[in-house]
């Protein structure tokens, strides 16, 4: 099941809230529903950014969708060991966002 996230920086202002999991179901693969999502929180190395894509869907060629450089698939246990995008300092902090 697919899960918001939200992913802050101790040490500055950095932001961001990410969606990470499948919205494959069994009843999806039973029925091969095309609607189905796979998405991974990745970071570009070029442009220092965290952002998700839908690895199942076909538009994902394994590069950063803004600048076409390569990009790195990041664990969620992982990244709070990772360094901030904006700061460089391993202060990253990840937390479920829930939704009323």
């Amino acid at each position: 099941m697919a899960q918001w996230y939200k992913i802050t920086c101790k040490s500055c202002d950095y932001k961001n809230e990410l969606i990470l999991g499948s919205t494959i179901t069994s009843e999806s693969l039973k029925d091969l529903n095309e609607d189905a999502a796979d998405f991974k929180i990745f970071e570009c190395r070029h442009d220092r950014e965290l952002f998700t894509i839908d690895v199942h869907g076909g538009d994902f060629n394994g590069r950063c969708p803004v600048c076409d450089g390569p990009v790195t698939e990041m664990s969620i246990k992982d990244i709070d060991q990772q360094s901030c995008p904006k700061c460089n300092s391993k202060a990253l902090r990840i937390e479920p966002v829930v939704r009323m």
